[in-house]
């Protein structure tokens, strides 16, 4: 009768497995759930029940079934990415880190994503405080069959923070060098270096972006924007000047006028300079704050 009843839940697991990731996921609900009646010992059952739940956005429920999951599984690699990616959602960083890192113990290698592992290892590491084990990952990340055109920059971060300028050039320059369309992630590599107080860097990186032409007009704006934050207001008024002839279009230019201007207490010039930028976007948000 036991055969019968394996039989019966491996049977309504291959109903379940054509829709788990994709649109149709709902369909999966009832055969995972009988899948699990039919044979609650079975870890198989409970990962593909987790996915389910997992993918219906009930991620406590899936996080209980992949406990179970892992007491009788003969993969448990995969129950633990899928543990770490669940516990990610739930911003429990720390558990995710774990769970990735046990993951990466028993498939060092996994066949598909296997960058992709390891960058989501390095971000959870990152996002829960260990820094050496995300310098780590990023780097393994990088070296990956499948490699990731961030891990790069995440190692550079790392690198910038832990103190080491030229290590963390060196990774955000090759990586752009090797996958250009990161050009279009400076806005974000700006952002991230701002927000983490790192303006020193952040001028020097895009010094040495400027210095290989890089940067467009709105490149150079995130130039600039680093000496207003270091308060170098003269080099940042030359970059801007720069922006200005290479696309008189841009309107950033004209709002970082502005914003130096008023920082030096220069009205007049702040008026002009923020009634540019608003001619050329007026339904930008800053309006009510400029008017």
């Amino acid at each position: 009768m036991l055969a019968v009843y394996a039989y019966r839940a491996e049977l309504e697991m291959q109903k379940a497995v054509p829709f788990i990731n994709t649109a149709e996921y709902q369909k999966a609900e009832l055969p995972t759930r009988l899948s699990i009646r039919f044979n609650p010992q079975s870890g198989y059952a409970h990962y593909y029940r987790a996915a389910y739940l997992a993918q219906a956005g009930k991620n406590q429920e899936a996080l209980h079934s992949l406990e179970k999951s892992l007491r009788t599984t003969a993969h448990p690699a995969t129950v633990l990415r899928l543990m770490a990616d669940t516990e990610w959602e739930e911003k429990k960083y720390a558990f995710a880190a774990e769970h990735f890192n046990q993951a990466l113990i028993y498939d060092p290698a996994p066949r598909v994503n296997q960058g992709k592992v390891w960058l989501n290892f390095g971000h959870a590491a990152q996002l829960a405080g260990y820094g050496g084990e995300a310098l780590s990952a990023f780097r393994r990340a990088i070296y990956s069959v499948e490699s990731s055109p961030v891990a790069g920059p995440n190692l550079g971060f790392l690198f910038a923070w832990f103190g080491a300028p030229d290590a963390a050039a060196f990774e955000y320059l090759y990586a752009v060098s090797k996958y250009p369309i990161l050009k279009e992630r400076f806005p974000d590599w700006a952002l991230g270096l701002k927000t983490s107080n790192m303006n020193d860097f952040g001028a020097k990186l895009f010094a040495q972006l400027d210095a290989k032409s890089l940067l467009d007009a709105r490149g150079l704006c995130l130039r600039a924007s680093f000496h207003i934050s270091t308060k170098d207001y003269d080099e940042a008024l030359r970059i801007l000047e720069r922006a200005e002839k290479m696309n008189p279009n841009e309107a950033n230019v004209y709002l970082l006028f502005g914003e130096i201007h008023y920082l030096k207490g220069e009205k007049d010039a702040m008026r002009r300079m923020y009634g540019r930028f608003l001619q050329m976007m007026p339904n930008a948000p800053q309006r009510n704050t400029l008017e």
